[in-house]
C-alpha cells in the first residue's frame, strides 16, 4: 500500500515539474506597447489567413461550398 502510494506522488511530483518546465520556456514580450506584435506572430498567423483568404465571402457562396463560420 505505502509503494504505490509513494509511485502515486512521485508521478504527480513529476507532472507538476513537467508542467512548470513547459511554462518557464514559454517567451513573453515585456513591450509596454500592446498594440506590437511579437516578432514571429506574423509568421505563426500565417496559415490562418492563408486558409481564411479561400473562404467565400458572402453566405450564399458559403452554402455552395458547405463552409460554416461559426463564432463571433
Amino acid at each position: 500500500m505505502h509503494r504505490r502510494l509513494w509511485l502515486f506522488a512521485g508521478a504527480a511530483f513529476a507532472g507538476l515539474l513537467l508542467v512548470a518546465a513547459a511554462g518557464a520556456m514559454t517567451t513573453v514580450a515585456h513591450d509596454s506597447a500592446a498594440s506590437q506584435a511579437a516578432p514571429g506572430a506574423t509568421l505563426k498567423a500565417a496559415p490562418f489567413a492563408q486558409a481564411w483568404a479561400h473562404v467565400p465571402r458572402t453566405a450564399a457562396a458559403r452554402k455552395a461550398k458547405t463552409v460554416l463560420i461559426f463564432g463571433m
